[in-house]
């Protein structure tokens, strides 16, 4: 049995005592995730697009699945050029990936002089997360030693920290359990995907395997599941422009060779088994980059009222000054008025230096989530919705399909995943049970900070929205609960 047309490979790591004590990771830690990887050895080289499967899994490339599923590969994007299309692939290199689901509850003012200030406000039951990646010249915040981010860099000092992603949840959040409010979290790292030391995640959307999953259909699962944003890397776009290439890469562009550049956000749409022409999103006009700053992240919602703006963030060596994640468009400074601002957690605060790092610190990519504005993605991905007595223990719950040989659907199971366990001890372990039932599954804690396991759902099995999964620490009295909620 396979899950989504391909073989999910499980990651087999041989921990040794931890070189320092990492937090307990948020509810995206097990989550699947659409990257792209560049190796710093060969920046010039392409980079690939491709795909961390739920749970700590091995880099795995995407394939076709389906006609209804969009194909995403440079390849497939590069169709029309026919049998040229695989060697073209590899002069088209994305600096930042993006489906159009990416939400993010940005609220205008205070006002400096006569234009709004952004700042991420959640109202309601909403709430609100973002999740990155720093460069590998990514240094931590020295006033703020005990961080995220200074923790993860002190097991490994500039040793492959750019490929691991971290998460920062908002200061406005409400309805989430307190030690998820105005928190930062290390996610996952190159032990945990079996990247090399060299890998660096460049580009990041966690809703790729979910549109994959959905085989194109909407309703229940993801919102936006036939469009691929994108950014060129400089070196890409100065190749693909130059007048000696522009003739083989025309006919799979809608634009003119003069809109080709690293300051320009793409799009391509998904219909009838391939991809439209490339055609511009935003010009370097509606993002205020008229002088210059090459893009290398995207967060973008293609949502109703909500196409004209677009969160991103630049290159290090190009941003000029400017904070690292920005929000752009066309009136984002006041009507008529294109450009970009700062986005700012709720109280005003550098998201970078939330999570720990320097506030001169690249972002790399980035991925933003606002699940409650969204019920659908909660059909794959669990929201957290309660922990009695925070432990120090962080949990992870993701759905997906499986799929045998020829495509056909045969289940769904749950990839589960426990992580800030203490150092194994023969006494520590965790369990999962279904509302509030005895716990159905139990397993010991055998190597490291992290567990994971797989549990079949049987056809029509119910879950009645909540997912409890549980960690016993040795030197506490009991189970340490951890509420996630899992739509049907």
């Amino acid at each position: 049995m396979t899950r989504t047309a391909m073989n999910h490979l499980p990651l087999v790591v041989a921990f040794a005592t931890p070189l320092c004590l990492l937090p307990a990771q948020s509810p995206l830690s097990g989550f699947a995730q659409g990257v792209v990887v560049t190796d710093t050895l060969a920046p010039s080289a392409p980079r690939t697009v491709i795909q961390k499967p739920a749970g700590d899994m091995v880099l795995t490339p995407f394939v076709a699945v389906d006609p209804a599923a969009p194909t995403y590969t440079v390849e497939a994007l590069l169709h029309h050029l026919g049998a040229g299309a695989s060697s073209a692939a590899a002069h088209l290199s994305m600096s930042a990936i993006s489906t159009g689901n990416d939400v993010l509850p940005l609220v205008a003012g205070p006002f400096t002089g006569d234009e709004p200030d952004y700042y991420v406000v959640t109202t309601g039951g909403f709430w609100a997360a973002i999740a990155l990646s720093f460069t590998e010249a990514a240094l931590p915040d020295p006033t703020d030693p005990g961080s995220a981010f200074a923790l993860r860099y002190a097991a490994h000092p500039g040793a492959g920290i750019g490929i691991d992603l971290f998460s920062y949840w908002f200061d406005s959040n409400v309805g989430l359990p307190p030690n998820l409010i105005d928190t930062a979290h290390f996610e996952l790292g190159r032990e945990h995907t079996g990247a090399d030391l060299n890998e660096q995640v460049t580009g990041l959307d966690t809703y790729m395997p979910a549109v994959v999953e959905a085989r194109g259909i909407p309703t229940n699962v993801v919102q936006i599941v036939d469009q691929w944003y994108f950014a060129l890397t400089p070196g890409s776009a100065q190749y693909i422009s130059a007048n000696a290439n522009w003739g083989t890469f025309d006919p799979a562009f809608s634009c003119a060779k003069a809109e080709i550049g690293a300051n320009y956000v793409y799009q391509a749409h998904w219909s009838n088994g391939q991809w439209s022409e490339i055609s511009v999103l935003f010009t370097p006009e509606d993002l205020g980059l008229t002088e210059g700053g090459d893009i290398d992240a995207i967060a973008f919602y293609r949502g109703q009222n909500s196409q004209d703006h677009i969160v991103f963030s630049l290159t290090g060596e190009s941003s000029a000054g400017r904070e690292q994640i920005l929000v752009g468009g066309p009136d984002i400074r006041g009507p008529g008025m294109p450009g970009n601002k700062p986005v700012r957690a709720g109280d005003g605060g550098d998201i970078r230096i939330k999570i720990g790092a320097r506030n001169d610190t690249d972002v790399d990519a980035i991925c933003t989530y606002d699940p409650d504005a969204q019920d659908a993605y909660g059909y794959w991905l669990a929201l957290p919705v309660e922990n009695r007595t925070p432990v120090g223990i962080g949990s992870s719950v993701a759905r997906y399909r499986t799929y045998d040989d020829n495509g056909n659907l045969t289940g769904e199971e749950l990839l589960l995943q426990v992580t800030g366990l203490p150092t194994p001890s023969g006494q520590a372990g965790w369990a999962v049970s279904f509302d509030g039932a005895p716990p159905m599954l139990v397993r010991k804690n055998t190597s490291g900070d992290r567990a994971q396991t797989t549990l079949p759902l049987l056809p029509g099995q119910a879950i009645d929205e909540i997912v409890v999964v549980a960690a016993y620490v040795s030197g506490n009295t009991g189970w340490r609960s951890w509420g996630l909620k899992l739509l049907q």
